[in-house]
C-alpha cells in the first residue's frame, strides 16, 4: 500500500460523505501501460466496499481526457451499457496527485490469454460474439448530446495527419493508409458514438461471459463500424482462431448487433474497417513509444511495444495486398561476393524504438525497480524485460544480415534509405496491385515486416488456427 496516496484517498471518500469508510488494503494491478490501476478494499459496503481507483501517471497527466471519460461512462452506464459505474472522478491533480476515476468493482477476468485458453471461460466463449454484438450495438445507441466528443469526419485522413507528425519513416504503413484512402467504403446509415478501443483487455469476462466493457480512454463521434473492425483485427485476437476478438466468427456477432441498430456492414466494409483499425494501431504504437520518457513507470513497455508496428504492417499488407507474394529473402553473407557488401544509410529493418534505446530502458527498469525498489515491480514487467532481451538477443544474431538485405532491395528500388522511399510512397498516383511498381513495393514490404517479426515477435509469424492447432496437439501429447 502506497501510505501517502491511502492518506488522501481516505480524505476523499470521507470528504464525499462516506465517514464510516476506511481503507483496510490497496493492491496495484498490472498492465495499464497508459494508467495505473489500484484495488481498494474498505470497510464500507456496497459499492464502496471494493473498487477500482484509476490514476494518470504523474508523468502524463490528463486532465480533459479523463474529465471526458468519466462523463461518457455515466452515459453509457445510464444507457444500459455493461460497464463500470462511476463513483467519484476528478482532474484536479491537487486530490490525489494526478487526475482519477472511482469505478465500482466487476467481478472477472481481462487476460486474454486466460480467457481464450482456460476452461473455466469455455462457456464463456460460445457467447462471447453475440454478446460484443449487442454491447457495440447499445454503445452506438448512447444519446451523445453534451458529450465532449472529436467528431472524427476523416479516419484515414487524421490517421495520415498522425503518421506524417510522428516524424518516423515506415514506407509500408503509409502505403497501406494510401490504399485505405483509395478505398473508401460507404459509411454507415448514421453516425454515433464510438468506443474506439473495444477489445479483449478492455472487456471484463466471467464465466457467463461478457461482464464489462472497460477503458473509455478515446471515445468519439463517428463512423460505428468503426468499432466492429477494431474487435476483428488479428492483433485483437491474442492468438486465437477466431475473427471476432478470438473467439468465434462474425455470423452472430453481425447479427446480433443488428438487432440492436437495425443496420450492419457489408463483408467489404469490416475488412476495410479491419484494415483501418489495424493502421491505425500501427500508428498508435509509435504514438505509445513516443509517450515513454525517462523516469516513466512503464518506460520499457511503452518502447517495447514500438517495435509492434511491424506486427501491424505485415496484417495491413495481407489485408489489401492478398495477391501479392512476399519478395524472396536470401541473406547476403550466404551468397557469393555479398560478405561484404555495405547497407545503404538509414536501412535498418530494427529501429522504433533503437537496440540502445531498449537497452537504456532496461536498465532503468532493473534500477528502479528491482535494485532500489522505488518503482512498481510486478511479473507483467519482469516479463516485459525478459521479451526485450530476448528481442535483443535475436537482433544481434540476425540483425545484420536481414539489414544488408534490405539495403540491397532498397537499392534495386532506386532508393538510398526509408526516408527516400517513403517520399516516393507520399507521391504515388495509384497505389492499387494492378501497377507493377505497387507490387514490387508490397512484395519488399511484406518480406521485411517477416524480418522484423523474426527479430521481435517470431510467434506472429504462425497463423492463428495453425498456432491453435499446435496448441491442442500439446495438450494431447502432455
Amino acid at each position: 500500500m502506497n501510505p501517502d496516496l491511502a492518506a488522501r484517498l481516505q480524505s476523499r471518500i470521507h470528504a464525499l460523505g462516506h465517514s464510516d469508510v476506511d481503507i483496510t488494503e490497496m493492491k496495484i494491478l498490472t498492465g495499464g501501460a497508459s494508467r495505473q490501476m489500484w484495488k481498494v478494499t474498505t470497510t464500507g459496503s456496497g459499492d464502496w466496499q471494493t473498487f477500482i481507483l484509476r490514476m494518470d501517471h504523474p508523468s502524463d497527466p490528463q486532465p480533459q481526457a479523463n474529465a471526458r471519460e468519466a462523463e461518457v461512462l455515466i452515459a453509457a452506464h445510464a444507457a444500459g451499457v455493461p460497464c463500470p459505474a462511476v463513483l467519484d472522478y476528478s482532474s484536479d491533480a491537487e486530490v490525489l496527485g494526478t487526475p482519477f476515476l472511482i469505478l465500482a468493482f466487476v467481478e472477472g477476468q481481462t487476460i486474454a490469454r486466460k480467457i481464450l485458453r482456460d476452461d473455466e471461460f469455455a462457456v464463456a466463449r460460445t457467447r462471447l460474439p453475440a454478446q460484443l454484438g449487442r454491447a457495440i450495438g447499445l454503445i452506438h445507441q448512447v444519446d451523445p448530446t453534451g458529450l465532449d466528443l472529436e467528431d472524427l469526419q476523416d479516419p484515414v485522413g487524421s490517421l495520415v495527419a498522425d503518421y506524417d507528425e510522428l516524424g518516423f519513416d515506415r514506407p509500408a504503413l503509409l502505403l497501406g493508409l494510401r490504399e485505405l484512402e483509395r478505398r473508401r467504403p460507404e459509411p454507415a446509415p448514421r453516425r454515433t458514438l464510438v468506443h474506439g478501443d473495444f477489445r479483449l483487455g478492455n472487456l471484463m469476462v466471467d464465466q457467463d461471459g461478457l461482464a464489462a466493457v472497460l477503458d473509455w480512454e478515446i471515445p468519439h463521434f463517428g463512423d460505428p463500424f468503426g468499432d466492429l473492425g477494431y474487435v476483428c483485427m488479428r492483433a485483437w485476437r491474442f492468438g486465437g482462431p477466431g475473427r471476432v476478438a478470438g473467439v468465434g466468427d462474425e455470423a452472430d456477432f453481425l447479427a446480433a448487433y443488428e438487432a440492436e441498430t437495425g443496420f450492419r456492414p457489408s463483408p467489404e466494409q469490416l475488412t476495410w474497417w479491419e484494415a483501418k483499425a489495424t493502421a491505425q494501431w500501427g500508428v498508435g504504437c509509435l504514438k505509445q513509444m513516443q509517450r515513454s520518457v525517462p523516469g516513466h513507470a512503464n518506460e520499457l513497455e511503452l518502447l517495447a511495444i514500438g517495435r509492434r508496428t511491424a506486427e501491424q504492417e505485415y496484417d495491413l499488407l495481407n489485408l489489401l495486398y492478398p495477391e501479392v507474394e512476399p519478395a524472396p529473402y536470401e541473406p547476403p553473407d550466404t551468397r557469393v561476393g555479398t560478405a561484404g557488401s555495405a547497407e545503404a544509410p538509414g536501412a535498418t529493418l530494427f529501429s522504433e524504438p533503437s537496440a540502445e534505446v531498449l537497452l537504456a530502458a532496461l536498465e532503468s527498469y532493473l534500477d528502479t525497480d528491482l535494485i532500489h525498489g522505488t518503482g512498481e515491480p510486478n511479473r507483467f514487467k519482469a516479463r516485459v524485460a525478459k521479451n526485450a532481451l530476448s528481442l535483443l538477443r535475436r537482433e544481434r544474431t540476425f540483425g545484420p544480415n536481414a539489414d544488408r538485405w534490405y539495403a540491397e532491395q532498397l537499392s534495386k528500388l532506386g532508393a538510398r534509405s526509408e526516408r527516400e522511399l517513403t517520399e516516393r510512397v507520399r507521391g504515388l498516383p495509384d497505389t492499387s496491385a494492378a501497377d507493377p511498381q505497387i507490387r514490387a513495393l508490397v512484395a519488399v514490404f511484406k518480406t521485411a515486416s517477416r524480418l522484423r517479426l523474426e527479430v521481435s515477435n517470431p510467434k506472429y509469424l504462425q497463423e492463428p488456427a495453425a498456432a491453435a492447432a499446435k496448441n491442442r496437439t500439446a495438450v494431447t501429447n502432455s
